[in-house]
This record gives C-alpha cells, structure tokens and sequence, in this order.
C-alpha cells in the first residue's frame, strides 16, 4: 500500500500550534497588576486592567510575597488563558527603590536592604558558628567567645569601661 507524505508541518508527527486570536494572545502574555492584599490564607489579592476597576483577584506566586509591598506593581501570567487563575511571578522594582524585606514574628523583628541588616529581639540575639559566638542581651551585655580572638584595626583600638579587667 503507498502513503502519500505528510504536508511540511506534519512531516515528523508535530503540528505548528494554531496562531492565536489577538485577544487571546493578549491573556497569554506576561501580565502586570498591583498587589492589593493578601486573603486570609495569605494568598495574594491582585487588581490589573483585565478586570473590572478595583476588583481583587486572588493569585497563586512563585516567589515570596511581603505586606510591605503592597500597592506595588508585580508581574503574573494566567494559567491556561483563565482569568481566575493568575500566578504571580514577582515584584516590579522601580527605578530608585529600596530593595528591602521586612519580617516578623513573635518578638523577634527583621528588616533589610542592599545595606544594612537590622535584627531586633525581645530578649536575647545569638550569632553561632562552631565554638565561636556573639551574644546580646535585653540588659545590654554583649558577650563575645571563641577558641581564638583576634581584634585588629587601621586606626586606634579602644577599649573603654568603668572598669577593664585583663586576665
């Protein structure tokens, strides 16, 4: 029995995909929108242009998500073309903001940027790493050790206290 060949596009048992009708094309590209909130399972509220001003969506994400940056602009896709399923892929950072990422939990207060780390706590910071730790204290004690110490400076090194005691 003779087969005739598959025309070009089937040739090899796959299909060129069938070109898209520009609205649908629209919801298949990267969308953006504003993170309106968060619901009371933490998922994301978003609000964009694709739905009725003001309207808030909830959204899956791909990347953790912080209440500072609400009102922020961020980045999303639409799982298969559905309006009702957006999944946000990130934050727009704009031109001369702050990177930043802010937590906290019972007590213990994080913030940070490109510059600084802040740590605020209660009761007690400990830094550990082996033998070798850095303790403070809600009295204001800051307790330094380690197997081996070493202080080192380019300009002078002081040590000041209403008494110093060595050895």
């Amino acid at each position: 029995m003779h087969r005739d060949p598959l025309p070009p596009p089937f040739a090899h048992g796959l299909a060129d995909p069938p070109p898209l009708v520009p609205a649908v094309a629209a919801l298949a590209a990267v969308q953006t929108g504003r993170l309106g909130g968060f619901d009371s399972d933490d998922a994301p509220l978003l609000t964009c242009a694709l739905w009725p001003a003001g309207e808030l969506r909830r959204a899956q994400t791909i990347v953790e998500l912080h209440q500072h940056w609400i009102g922020a602009r961020v980045v999303f896709v639409l799982e298969e073309q559905d309006l009702c399923r957006p999944i946000v892929l990130g934050v727009v950072l704009e031109p001369g903001s702050r990177r930043s990422c802010a937590a906290t939990s019972s007590g213990l207060t994080i913030t940070a940027d490109d510059q600084r780390i802040h740590l605020k706590a209660a009761r007690e910071i400990v830094l550990e790493c082996g033998a070798a730790s850095i303790t403070l204290t809600r009295a204001g004690k800051v307790l330094v050790k380690g197997a081996h110490l070493v202080s080192t400076s380019t300009g002078s090194n002081r040590i000041k206290g209403a008494v110093v005691d060595i050895n």
